[in-house]
């Protein structure tokens, strides 16, 4: 696949855009990578002043935008407005929601010691062995891992059947 590389350096008047844009009607234009996309989006914003310039060429500007990146309408206006905002525009980096570790690996490795000391009993005894462990004993390391469900009881076996964890 040949990858070309489009120099519009040239481009610096609003007719030269205006020119291009009718003469370029036939011609479609694919991104190859978003990261140079935005680069080109925010040089072509700075290098045009678009900040400052008329409605009329601000449309044009945009018009050119979208032909050169394939983006629309509605993404170029969520660029355009982050360009306005901050002076930049950037990825925005997705963060994932990941909840809360309820408990530590400490934890886990305590339940499967006390799975092993007691025969690998079913989910309801070993989750009622782990209540009398913090609660009639008083064993601390325990206060945590005792109040775990049956069900995640389970499913923490599941995950860990096939480590040593539980062997």
């Amino acid at each position: 696949m040949m990858v070309i590389m489009m120099n519009d350096s040239n481009l610096s008047s609003m007719s030269q855009i205006k020119s291009f844009l009718s003469e370029s009607e036939g011609i479609e234009f694919n991104r190859k990578y978003r990261k140079e996309a935005y680069r080109w989006i925010e040089d072509t914003l700075m290098r045009f002043h678009y900040v400052i310039l008329a409605k009329k060429n601000k449309g044009l500007i945009r018009r050119y935008l979208m032909k050169v990146t394939g983006y629309s309408r509605s993404q170029l206006t969520r660029h355009i407005n982050q360009y306005c905002n901050t002076g930049q525009l950037r990825i925005k980096e997705y963060d994932r929601h990941k909840f809360q570790k309820k408990y530590t690996p400490q934890d886990i490795q305590l339940l499967a010691k006390t799975a092993r000391l007691h025969d690998s009993p079913n989910g309801a005894s070993l989750k009622k062995t782990l209540e009398r462990m913090a609660r009639e004993y008083g064993k601390e390391e325990y206060s945590n891992i005792a109040n775990i469900s049956v069900s995640h009881i389970y499913n923490l076996k599941l995950k860990y059947l096939g480590s040593n964890l539980y062997n």
